[in-house]
């Protein structure tokens, strides 16, 4: 089960200092259209669990996936869970 967020939880968390890592998974087209300006676009095409393992390594803190409808997000959180990452989906 992948956990999730509401998005005024993690802005309210963002707000009040805290790092939020947030990986949007929308094609670039959809990312330049709209996108929150602390995410970065990895989209899910290109999605690399190892990649992100190895910037994430040290880190307890989840790393919070959005995409537009939530099943991109939901199984690239899928995907971190089984390597090992923190993840949590943006609802």
């Amino acid at each position: 089960m992948t956990k999730t967020i509401a998005p005024e939880e993690l802005a309210k968390q963002q707000r009040s200092g805290k790092v939020i890592d947030l990986v949007d998974v929308r094609t670039p087209v959809e990312f330049r259209e709209v996108h929150v300006n602390f995410a970065r676009n990895i989209p899910f095409s290109e999605f690399d669990v190892a990649s992100l393992a190895r910037e994430h390594h040290e880190s307890d803190d989840p790393l919070y996936v959005i995409c537009r409808s939530g099943n991109r997000a939901s199984q690239a959180c899928e995907k971190l869970a089984a390597a090992g990452i923190p993840a949590v989906s943006v609802e």
